[in-house]
């Protein structure tokens, strides 16, 4: 009795008319061949009795190019904590294969004075938001991308959106209760208590060591850093008649 004779890719391909590269793309689940195509070549490869290896059921990694958006108020001091940040993710996304791109939305974008049209020439598979923006500008940017989204250091009611946040709170406790610790009772919180949701956060939590080592809260220590709407930062700021022995800062 002959010996079956082993089947290969050319066989599939001429069977086809298709070339070799086209079958072994579909074998192995790479790119640059239809779905349709693709059916077509594993059924032929069934029919010829062709004997697929294991490594072609393999799909080819897939790589993402991911947006990342954050405010140029934030960029503007060097170092920024916030490109710090950044570049981590890029590193951790690079490491997976993938890429990510930036932009940086000024005031006038923040501020929906210009139409939304981040990365607009650019096709994203996701999104992460860097900071707290203004709001109406998170939800329209959400809305126009429509890949899924996720904030880091800010959070919000939108839905379908992950967050990554800090212990604000409890962080800020505890440094305020290590200088309670160290004999300071009268200690100055510094930041815009308006300004973002973190600086809110850690101002309770400012409060929080103060009240439970009871402590008066004064409202003339606490001292603005920056506008209540986050745009404009104070570089001289307005100290108190009576200075305190500590401050406590929302942020460097």
């Amino acid at each position: 009795m002959a010996q079956k004779k082993e089947v290969k890719l050319e066989n599939i391909a001429k069977e086809l008319g298709i070339s070799i590269v086209s079958v072994s793309n579909a074998l192995k689940g790479k790119k640059g061949v239809s779905e349709q195509l693709r059916l077509k070549v594993m059924e032929k490869a069934e029919q010829l009795g062709y004997q697929v290896k294991p490594a072609e059921h393999v799909e080819e990694k897939k790589s993402y190019r991911i947006g990342v958006i954050v405010a140029e108020r934030y960029i503007k001091e060097f170092p920024s904590f916030y490109m710090d940040i950044y570049k981590r993710i890029a590193q951790e996304t690079t490491k997976r294969g993938s890429f990510t791109i930036l932009e940086i939305i000024n005031e006038e974008k923040e501020r929906m004075e210009q139409e939304v049209s981040v990365f607009s020439d650019i096709e994203i598979q996701g999104l992460i938001i860097i900071g707290e923006l203004n709001p109406a500008y998170i939800k329209e940017t959400i809305a126009f991308c429509q890949v899924p989204v996720v904030c880091v250091d800010y959070y919000g009611t939108e839905k379908e959106v992950d967050y990554i946040v800090s212990d604000s709170y409890g962080g800020m406790q505890a440094v305020t209760q290590y200088l309670i610790d160290h004999g300071h009772k009268e200690i100055v919180f510094l930041g815009t208590i308006e300004a973002t949701n973190s600086i809110m956060d850690r101002y309770q939590g400012y409060c929080k060591a103060m009240t439970k080592n009871r402590f008066p809260e004064r409202k003339d220590w606490v001292i603005s850093d920056r506008s209540k709407d986050g745009y404009g930062y104070q570089i001289d700021f307005e100290l108190p008649k009576e200075l305190p022995t500590a401050f406590v800062c929302n942020c460097d």
